[in-house]
């Protein structure tokens, strides 16, 4: 699934990584097998983006869209609330 961070800033930006461990913020809820390690602790996935865009799996990309990290489509909507990240050059 194809996830968006909207903002001209994001989009300009040529790579950064947003990271996150959903298994840590979801509560009473059952959680998908590669969001968990071994002993059940939550795994951290970093999501890069490449001028706004990312691939990521269909469920981590639902967890994104469902908690504002991000946007499934390019276009900006009333109401666009996400907060911009600081940016870090990921190039060398």
């Amino acid at each position: 699934m194809k996830v968006y961070y909207p903002g001209e800033k994001a989009q300009r930006q040529p790579s950064f990584v947003m990271s996150v461990a959903p298994a840590a913020t979801v509560q009473n809820q059952e959680v998908p097998r590669d969001w968990v390690d071994d002993l059940n602790n939550p795994v951290q996935f970093n999501v890069e983006f490449v001028y706004g865009v990312a691939e990521v799996p269909d469920e981590l990309g639902r967890y994104l869209i469902e908690n504002d990290l991000v946007r499934k489509t390019q276009l900006v909507l009333p109401g666009d609330h996400l907060p911009q990240p600081t940016l870090f050059d990921q190039g060398g």
